[in-house]
């Protein structure tokens, strides 16, 4: 700040400095008032008559040029929507529960697979349904909506394996694009 006060007071500085902010006032001021010239002859030109009323003629231009701008981002829609990688397909609903997912850099494999409910998103975890400890049959259960989800008469790592395998089943057979579409909409 002291140095800003040191170059207002000094006789030269000062000088130069108001020259500048003048110079650069009527620049803007310049600018302001051609761009003020231009839309008055814009509405003058709108407002003359000639066969044709220029606003009619603009009017009537917008809907075929509207119409053009729908057909190109269609016509771009559709390009993209080829071009769907399966890199983007990283969720699904499989045995009843909804599953999100990685792939891995290294290899493409599925990698953090984690399970939601289908219905408020919630995470959810697998809980033991069987009171013999012998017997390893999971189910989840919703802890935020409190939905019953599936249970399953075998283990957390088994499920999971089961649901890889779907997933590399449908990355195989091409039908993961329908299934994320059905996710989508």
């Amino acid at each position: 700040m002291k140095f800003i006060k040191k170059i207002w007071h000094d006789p030269v500085w000062s000088k130069v400095i108001s020259f500048l902010l003048i110079a650069m006032a009527s620049y803007f001021f310049g600018v302001l008032s051609w761009l003020w010239e231009k839309l008055v002859e814009v509405f003058n030109w709108l407002i003359i008559d000639i066969q044709l009323p220029h606003w009619l003629f603009i009017v009537l231009l917008v809907f075929p040029t509207v119409s053009v701008i729908k057909f190109i981002a269609k016509l771009n829609k559709n390009s993209h929507a080829q071009k769907i990688d399966y890199h983007n397909y990283r969720q699904d609903i499989i045995f009843g529960i909804k599953w999100r997912w990685r792939y891995s850099s290294i290899d493409d494999g599925i990698m953090e697979l984690t399970a939601f409910c289908t219905d408020c998103d919630f995470q959810v975890y697998p809980q033991r349904t069987s009171s013999y400890q012998i017997v390893d049959n999971i189910g989840f259960k919703c802890e935020d909506c409190g939905k019953e989800l599936e249970t399953f008469e075998f283990n957390y790592a088994v499920l999971e394996d089961k649901v890889t395998r779907k997933i590399h089943k449908y990355l195989r057979t091409g039908e993961w694009v329908k299934r994320m579409k059905l996710l989508d909409a």
